[in-house]
């Protein structure tokens, strides 16, 4: 696949460029292993395949686009960490804790201050500078802070919201990651099969080229590998369980668990099996449906689709159901 492209940067020049991706993903790949679900749980992971939903991208988009996911799954975390410090629980112990978090050493200070230094002689990458700038402001920020906190005085209403924004800010960029983190990222998600390289971007006039990085799938689906209801002493003791609770629930006798670990082994192949079907059929409209939501959102559409199918299928499990109440 060939994509014709035109950048237009700051001096308004402009190049043109071409992707050339040579890599097929897959339409939809189905997660079983342990290990590879707890990969899409990490955050920074998470973030990397979060932003290639949208397609093949370089490094450095790729850093882009991954920390503006960051920034979005961080937000309202921090909001309610900093709530509860500053508004809720604004005790001394509290404050400094908070504190500490958001302060950088002298070392990690004077390593900003020499980086700006160079930067400045270099005369570029302008907007970094800027950056640390303002990250030793904020250092110079939070020692006052820190000051006022020691000497007993209480910060009045509209210091702490502006404490609050201060340092969610700081808190979010602390965890953007550099492009040399993201190709670590990227060495560990392509050893797990969960990337690949998609092809390279050539810019016209120029003879190096960029590497284009893509999901080898369109479309994950996590799905534990779970062992079937009845096959091992936990879950038989589980059936039980269920059928004991169900008794009470409804006021019947026990389901033979035989029975039951049957009916709900059915239920998992066919919900799971329905959505899977569908996702294959129609990759490409569900792609774009989900393209900006995040993989917490898609498994809890999951399994809401799940709950549906379910009641499309009630009369024929009901039908299983009572028969099984018979025995």
């Amino acid at each position: 696949m060939r994509c014709e492209y035109n950048i237009i940067g700051r001096d308004e020049i402009k190049m043109s460029y071409q992707d050339v991706v040579d890599y097929k993903q897959e339409a939809v790949k189905v997660i079983f292993e342990k290990e590879l679900i707890d990969v899409f749980k990490e955050k920074g992971y998470n973030s990397v395949l979060s932003a290639l939903k949208s397609g093949p991208l370089t490094v450095k988009e790729l850093t882009e686009k991954s920390n503006q996911v960051v920034e979005k799954l961080l937000d309202p975390e921090y909001e309610k960490k900093l709530d509860k410090l500053i508004f809720h629980e604004p005790s001394e112990k509290n404050l400094l804790l908070l504190l500490k978090k958001i302060s950088l050493t002298d070392k990690e200070i004077q390593k900003i201050k020499d980086k700006k230094v160079d930067l400045e002689k270099s005369k570029g990458k302008e907007e970094m500078i800027k950056r640390m700038e303002e990250l030793l402001k904020f250092q110079e920020y939070v020692v006052k802070i820190k000051e006022k906190v020691k000497t007993k005085k209480e910060l009045d209403n509209d210091e702490k919201i502006q404490f609050k924004k201060k340092a969610k800010i700081f808190l979010i960029e602390k965890n953007k990651r550099s492009d040399k983190t993201i190709y670590r990222y990227l060495k560990d998600l392509t050893g797990f099969g969960l990337v690949a390289q998609a092809g390279q971007r050539v810019v016209f006039g120029k003879t190096a080229t960029e590497t284009l990085f893509c999901r080898t799938a369109k479309i994950f689906l996590l799905r534990l590998e779970d062992v079937k209801w009845g096959d091992c002493e936990e879950s038989s003791g589980m059936l039980d369980k269920l059928s004991q609770i169900f008794a009470l629930t409804y006021n019947t006798k026990p389901i033979p668990v035989d029975c039951l670990g049957k009916l709900l082994g059915r239920i998992d192949d066919v919900t799971g099996d329905k959505f899977l079907n569908m996702a294959e059929e129609h990759n490409n409209e569900l792609s774009e449906l989900i393209r900006d939501s995040s993989f917490k959102q898609f498994e809890k559409i999951m399994n809401v689709m799940n709950s549906l199918t379910l009641i499309m299928n009630a009369d024929s499990f009901k039908e299983e159901l009572d028969e099984c109440m018979k025995g």
